[in-house]
């Protein structure tokens, strides 16, 4: 049986030590959007993570994902953020997740999922139309 789903995901978890910021990222083969950022902080982190999930189109543009406003990351301590997006990636574009531990004493884990529909820009929404027309 062939996969004929459009939707991947990439998880990024690590362990970041202490005073140090850590980048996990991965090259896009193929042009997607991004359309779902989970975050999870675990329980004692005490907001000493500081997590930016970004995509870089070059080596000068860096897109964060979500969009935040005030505070250009995400943080907390036992929380789950689910943030909706709509991000495009095209091949090429590096997607990452920048963490930045401020504690100076103890090392920290966290994760990040992003779910992926390869039908992505034009593709996704001649995709939506042709199942408008044959359901």
């Amino acid at each position: 049986m062939t996969n004929t789903s459009t939707r991947d995901s990439l998880r990024f978890s690590e362990t970041v030590p202490p005073g140090e910021t850590s980048t996990l990222s991965v090259e896009m083969e193929d042009p997607a959007t991004i359309d779902r950022v989970r975050v999870r902080l675990y329980p004692g982190t005490q907001l000493a993570l500081q997590i930016r999930p970004v995509v870089r189109i070059n080596d000068e543009d860096e897109i964060l994902i979500p969009r935040l406003f005030g505070r250009n990351y995400i943080t907390g301590d036992g929380d789950t953020w689910n943030l909706e997006t709509s991000e495009p990636v095209e091949q090429g574009d590096v997607v990452a997740v920048e963490v930045t531990n401020t504690d100076s004493q103890y090392a920290y884990d966290y994760s990040v999922d992003m779910t992926l529909d390869r039908a992505g820009g034009s593709g996704r929404s001649l995709v939506g139309m042709l199942a408008g027309v044959f359901n």
